[in-house]
């Protein structure tokens, strides 16, 4: 089975977790948490917030299309990150989090909002993943957004294979190919979007080749 990435209404990250784990499984959903500090007159509280805002995890085979159902039927959830052929993380991303994550979801280190602000790469670059079994794998940037890089992994086997890759997972990506963004591209990535009917969320990064 591989964690695949959900997209939630806003502020309902925690509910939509509680939501799929009673469906799927105890351990087959996680909202990685981080700890917040707010300064209210003179006051400092902490407080735990969800690492990524409207994203959550869930774990289920790529194929079962009852679990898509499932999932994509949950009440507070508005999307799953591929549409109809979701995209796995990255392995060992989501299970390392587990690994050291406190009862509660507090996963200690995170820094979600700690992105590299200069990657050498784009939206349709292609550029070469470095890490476990895609080690040295020949792959398509297909878009950036704050926290990840989505890839199509091509010709494996005999069909591309989209997977997300979390800035935060430590995987080195890099440039390849350099190619120019084209209009018709951009209109293929839109439609993409409206096909795979999750809201994606995309922010403009400033890519320079080094």
């Amino acid at each position: 089975m591989s964690w695949h990435v959900v997209y939630t209404r806003p502020q309902e990250e925690v509910l939509v977790t509680k939501r799929l784990a009673a469906m799927l499984g105890h351990d087959s959903s996680f909202c990685p948490l981080v700890l917040s500090s707010r300064v209210h007159r003179l006051v400092m509280t902490d407080r735990y917030l969800p690492a990524y805002g409207r994203y959550v995890f869930a774990n289920w085979e790529t194929d079962d299309p009852h679990s898509w159902h499932l999932v994509s039927d949950t009440v507070g959830v508005a999307g799953i990150l591929g549409g109809a052929s979701p995209w796995p993380v990255i392995p060992g991303v989501v299970e390392g989090w587990l690994a050291v994550a406190e009862p509660n979801g507090f996963v200690p280190g995170l820094q979600p909002d700690v992105v590299q602000p200069t990657l050498g790469y784009g939206e349709g670059d292609f550029v070469r993943l470095t890490y476990g079994s895609f080690e040295d794998v020949l792959s398509y940037c297909d878009w950036v957004d704050r926290w990840g890089t989505h890839l199509q992994i091509r010709g494996l086997l005999g069909r591309d294979l989209g997977i997300y890759v979390p800035f935060v997972s430590g995987a080195r990506i890099v440039l390849e190919e350099k190619t120019a963004a084209t209009s018709g591209g951009q209109a293929l990535h839109r439609k993409r979007g409206r096909r795979g009917g999750a809201p994606f969320r995309k922010f403009k990064l400033s890519l320079e080749v080094d």
